[in-house]
């Protein structure tokens, strides 16, 4: 067992130079506020009885009440970037839940909404197939949305249910999940805290869910209502909402949890499919920026 364990303290040592910030969290068990191979190594030594310590509470880095090469384990895997530190992922958790409850707070709390502006850009190339034969060329279609492109000042208000209606998730709530995102992010300011929230991109998403639970989203079925309003088109032309990674900041008041400004950045390719014989996409991302009353 004692010398299964050396190894195992040969490799550790070898990556020992691989470290990441970790004020405060367990794991650090030589207390240097990082979260180093050197933990993981003298967590090891005391499992092998060949050291011992005073204190051990953050030897436990699973908190399962016992010291065991798991915590071990669990201190490389994050020193190797291939899970989280348990503390985080709770603290994640917890500002997700925060965030999802202001959010909501809105439609029910606030006393007016206004959407400030809004930002239209090219999130990606256009794409065309077949290159030969073409019905309309990437120039085309390129040439036809140059004029969507650009910011808009809107300033427009919405007070009542109109709220529920117009602010995002349109028309319901969020139900946004650990699942959902890759990233959430609180940094505290003086007066806010400024909320960044990175959410998993989804082709046609549903509102109140994923991309659909913190941004103002177009449908399938929406776009394909517009596509079937054109008899000659209907059972031949097919299109697809293809979202990529939504990044959502709020700025949330540090004295009522309210959310204050919201902005939601939206990465959207349209594709369009004509009968299996002619296909194209294009990038169409919508920025959106709102302010909120009590």
């Amino acid at each position: 067992m004692k010398k299964a364990i050396s190894i195992i303290l040969a490799v550790v040592m070898i990556v020992s130079t691989f470290s990441i910030s970790a004020f405060a969290l367990t794991g650090d068990a030589n207390n240097d506020e990082k979260i180093t191979a050197v933990d993981a190594r003298m967590i090891l030594q005391y499992v092998a009885g060949l050291e011992t310590a005073e204190d051990t509470t953050a030897y436990d880095i699973n908190g399962d009440g016992k010291i065991t090469a798991v915590d071990a384990r669990i201190v490389l895997q994050i020193v190797a970037g291939l899970t989280e530190h348990p503390d985080v992922v709770k603290q994640n958790e917890e500002n997700l839940k925060r965030f999802v409850e202001a959010l909501n707070s809105v439609k029910t709390d606030a006393s007016a909404v206004t959407l400030v502006s809004t930002t239209t850009y090219k999130c990606q190339e256009t794409v065309v197939s077949p290159t030969v034969g073409l019905i309309i060329s990437k120039e085309e279609i390129d040439a036809s949305m140059e004029d969507s492109y650009g910011t808009q000042e809107v300033n427009e208000t919405y007070t009542g249910e109109d709220i529920a209606l117009a602010f995002p998730p349109t028309g319901t709530e969020c139900t946004l999940t650990m699942d959902d995102i890759k990233s959430i992010k609180v940094t505290e300011g003086p007066k806010y805290y400024s909320c960044v929230v990175v959410v998993k991109g989804e082709t046609n998403p549903t509102r109140g869910k994923g991309v659909g639970a913190v941004a103002t989203i177009i449908t399938q079925e929406e776009l394909q209502a517009m596509i079937d309003e054109n008899e000659e088109y209907q059972g031949f032309v097919t299109m697809d909402a293809i979202y990529g990674d939504v990044t959502v900041t709020a700025d949330i008041d540090k004295e009522t949890g309210k959310i204050v400004s919201y902005k939601a950045d939206s990465p959207l390719v349209i594709s369009t499919n004509m009968g299996g014989s002619f296909a194209f996409s294009m990038g169409l991302g919508i920025i959106e920026n709102w302010t909120i009353a009590y």
